[in-house]
């Protein structure tokens, strides 16, 4: 009964991850369209980004710099749902406001 319990979790994780992808992105790529707004375009007269762009320049570094965080063989679901939140929601959002506060101050 252990040994199928491993492949549902790995069933459900992927289609999980099919269904939230496309919010993460949309996220990531406004969070890094704030921040290209706020600091580079004044910064060094560089034009604004489109989305598409944004979206394109946060998923080329991801996809070759770090990949999706496996779950765990004993991990929950819910655990393994917490630390995608966390990379893919959280992270994003204290960026934003940090970037939200420094570009108050240039």
């Amino acid at each position: 009964m252990s040994t199928s319990s491993p492949g549902r979790l790995e069933i459900a994780i992927y289609l999980l991850s099919l269904l939230f992808f496309p919010a993460f992105l949309m996220w990531n790529g406004y969070v890094v369209a704030a921040l290209w707004q706020w600091f580079c375009v004044p910064t060094f007269g560089l034009p604004p980004l489109s989305m598409p762009a944004t979206m394109g320049i946060w998923l080329l570094p991801t996809y070759l710099t770090r990949p999706f965080p496996a779950a765990q063989p004993e991990e929950h679901i819910a655990d393994y749902l917490v630390r995608v939140t966390e990379r893919n929601v959280i992270k994003p959002f204290v960026a934003y406001s940090i970037g939200w506060v420094l570009q108050h101050w240039m």
